[in-house]
């Protein structure tokens, strides 16, 4: 499924994100599945990833997402608008 990621909530995320001015090396010391919520978004930086993972809510189905630090700022600058998301493991 594409997922828009133009929507404000997740835009105010990734502000969220940017703000925290931290490195790769910073985020993996502080991973987290759910650092940040917002409407039908959670998520947070993954570790072993290394990179940050979202849960995205479409009523009662979730979807999931991952992006990278680099992607965040691509994203909030408006050049990455959608991403391809799965179904989440049942």
């Amino acid at each position: 499924m594409n997922i828009s990621l133009t929507h404000p909530d997740f835009l105010l995320l990734c502000e969220r994100i940017i703000a925290k001015n931290v490195c790769l090396d910073q985020w993996m010391e502080m991973p987290s599945s759910d650092m940040f919520q917002k409407g039908s978004y959670v998520g947070g930086f993954d570790d072993n990833e290394q990179e940050f993972t979202f849960s995205y809510y479409i009523e009662k189905d979730e979807y999931w997402f991952q992006v990278s630090l680099e992607y965040i700022a691509r994203i909030r600058s408006g050049e990455i608008t959608a991403i391809e998301a799965r179904p989440a493991d049942k």
